[in-house]
């Protein structure tokens, strides 16, 4: 059964629980159960969602936790599989979803609805659903949406992977950088990386000219910093458009920037972010100390 199949590859990808409902197509009560992922595969379950089913009740579902992002409606399979998803649902002909199972769970809703905008943007879904907490349709069941009468589709899996990790670090037509990497080396590799695509490479020059009483590296870090604050406050991600503008900036009004060339600037970005990340997370951190 399909149904069960959907419910055992995300539960084998790490879902302990699933956030289930049944919406009624004519509306009503909805049906809504955070369900563990044993009893939801179990055959006495499906089969009391397929009774819904058959009653014209949408059937959707989510696993618990932020590691797992849904794309939604989206057509291109072959760029949605670049990506390694591990379920592909075909919800109506031409129609699919996508389930992605990241390495690493999202240190807070914000992180990850900005990876779930982040795989909206690169593969073409609906904005509307990318949202961490978004459900799904589950394979197996009748899509009962009108506009299908009355030839009903019923969603089914066309794609399983169990084993895979979806890659997140990507960047779209409109050059927003989703990759928010925690505090670490992975930060140092992000700029290096981006820096090395672009071909940012300016090499180091002699000494141009003296800013007496101006300590110009703290002047270039604190501008960075606070662009790429900005960036995450505004689009909950660091957007590649930011990395772009600190470097020009530094390129303008920065001498130490002129004369080191693209080595102080990417090591500046560098350090701004690593301040960035551990000032967020020690603010995230004091909060849910706040609330205990």
């Amino acid at each position: 059964m399909q149904a069960q199949n959907w419910f055992h590859t995300l539960a084998r990808a790490g879902a302990e629980y699933f956030i289930v409902r049944a919406v009624p197509d004519a509306g009503g009560k909805v049906y809504s159960a955070r369900v563990p992922a044993e009893k939801a595969s179990r055959e006495l379950y499906l089969n009391f969602l397929q009774r819904l089913n058959r009653d014209k009740h949408h059937i959707y579902a989510r696993p618990e936790g932020y590691r797992f992002v849904l794309v939604d409606d989206v057509q291109d399979i072959d760029e949605v599989l670049q990506y390694h998803p591990t379920l592909i649902v075909e919800t109506s002909p031409g129609n699919h979803q996508a389930w992605y199972v990241l390495a690493e769970t999202p240190r807070d809703r914000e992180h990850a609805k900005a990876i779930c905008r982040g795989y909206a943007a690169v593969l073409g879904s609906d904005p509307g659903s990318a949202e961490p907490d978004h459900l799904g349709r589950v394979a197996g069941f009748i899509n009962w949406k009108r506009r299908y009468a009355p030839e009903y589709p019923i969603a089914r899996l066309i794609h399983v992977n169990t084993g895979t990790v979806a890659e997140r670090r990507v960047v779209h037509s409109e050059r927003v950088w989703i990759s928010t990497p925690s505090t670490g080396d992975s930060i140092v590799r992000a700029v290096r990386d981006l820096f090395h695509r672009h071909h940012w490479n300016v090499p180091r020059r002699r000494k141009i000219f003296r800013e007496p009483g101006v300590d110009r590296s703290a002047r270039d870090f604190a501008y960075a910093a606070y662009v790429l604050e900005r960036d995450l406050d505004q689009h909950g991600m660091v957007r590649q458009r930011a990395i772009e503008r600190i470097r020009e900036r530094l390129y303008e009004r920065s001498t130490k920037a002129m004369e080191r060339g693209d080595e102080y600037v990417a090591r500046t970005i560098t350090a701004a972010w690593r301040f960035v990340v551990k000032k967020r997370a020690r603010g995230y951190n004091k909060c849910k100390e706040e609330g205990r």
